[in-house]
């Protein structure tokens, strides 16, 4: 069976990439719309609203994500038998 395979210099490139980027944007902008965030999910606001403005000023999905973890926990399914 054939599957897709990458140059390894890829991984190099792209983490170069998202290295510039995150180091390009206003880290007083991202700091305060995870603030905001954490918020909103602690007072059990629409979080949607503040959502949209993080990912304007480029918060990435991994630091939203890290932001409900802190406030939600890590969902773990039961396991039933």
């Amino acid at each position: 069976m054939e599957y897709l395979r990458l140059d390894e210099a890829v991984e190099g490139e792209q983490v170069e990439r998202v290295g510039r980027f995150k180091a390009s944007r206003d880290m007083a902008k991202v700091e305060r719309r995870l603030k905001q965030l954490a918020d909103a999910c602690r007072g059990g606001h629409n979080v949607m609203p503040v959502l949209v403005d993080a990912v304007k000023d480029y918060v990435s999905l991994g630091e939203v994500s890290d932001v409900y973890r802190q406030v939600f926990g890590l969902y773990r399914e039961p396991i039933i038998f």
